[in-house]
């Protein structure tokens, strides 16, 4: 993010920044002086990058708390700016309209032509420290639970789907890391809507596209499994990798 995002960025949650932490104090009091909201932008995105809260202290100059108010600020901010939305007028799902210009953009990028594809979708893993057992008491969920053994971290399981210009177009991040991406997309609000008889979220004739994690819906394309398979069968799975991989670079950009 260079400095003219950041400052749009900031522009933008301006006022529920300032509705959520007023400048001045009860009786016009700031004993250490009122934090300024860019700091606070400014700590919440470098905690967002991997940054520690003892280091953001020593950076940005603020207690423990104010690091944390300013992180959980921040993400009640982003929550409730609507030109932040991922889709038109908050929308889960992109619109039927917005799938038509989504599916001309996957066609694009595809050797194969595809020309029905509205969202390419996957599980990450999003790592957070290990839930202490009140936590977990509160969320009647064991911390095992949290513990993704194929990556040996603790976490949460994002997922998302994405536009063929790698942009959030959907996200769920409802289960702990060891729930399987299946699981968390078809308890996701938007899988039980999906499985529902005449659901029309997805343009009929359309598409999302996900590995093998999922299964085939008239909704959802998925590779080919095994290893025996046709010539004509590989060469389907090569296509639909090579606008399926749109969701993992997305991942990548998200993390770095």
């Amino acid at each position: 993010m260079d400095t003219d995002q950041f400052h749009e960025l900031h522009a933008q949650l301006l006022p529920q920044r300032e509705e959520q932490f007023p400048t001045k104090r009860s009786r016009d009091k700031t004993p250490n002086g009122s934090i300024n909201t860019k700091l606070q932008l400014s700590a919440a995105l470098r905690f967002a990058a991997g940054g520690s809260p003892l280091d953001i202290m020593l950076t940005h100059g603020m207690s423990r708390q104010s690091v944390y108010d300013s992180i959980w600020g921040t993400t009640d901010a982003v929550n409730k700016t609507k030109s932040l939305d991922i889709n038109a007028d908050g929308a889960e799902f992109p619109s039927h309209k917005e799938q038509e210009d989504i599916a001309k953009g996957f066609k694009a990028m595809s050797s194969a032509q595809f020309d029905q594809i509205v969202l390419a979708v996957d599980g990450m893993l999003v790592w957070t420290v290990q839930p202490t057992a009140v936590d977990c008491e509160v969320m009647n969920v064991g911390e095992r639970q949290f513990h993704c053994f194929c990556k040996d971290k603790f976490g949460m399981n994002l997922m998302a789907g994405c536009d063929h210009l790698c942009q959030f177009c959907w996200a769920d991040v409802k289960h702990p890391g060891k729930a399987s991406d299946y699981l968390s997309f078809a308890t996701s609000p938007l899988g039980l809507k999906l499985e529902q008889p005449n659901s029309n979220i997805v343009k009929n004739g359309h598409t999302i596209i996900g590995d093998n994690a999922w299964v085939p819906r008239p909704w959802m394309t998925t590779p080919i499994p095994g290893h025996c398979i046709t010539v004509n069968d590989n060469a389907y799975n090569f296509y639909h990798s090579q606008v399926r991989i749109t969701i993992e670079l997305m991942f990548g950009i998200f993390v770095y």
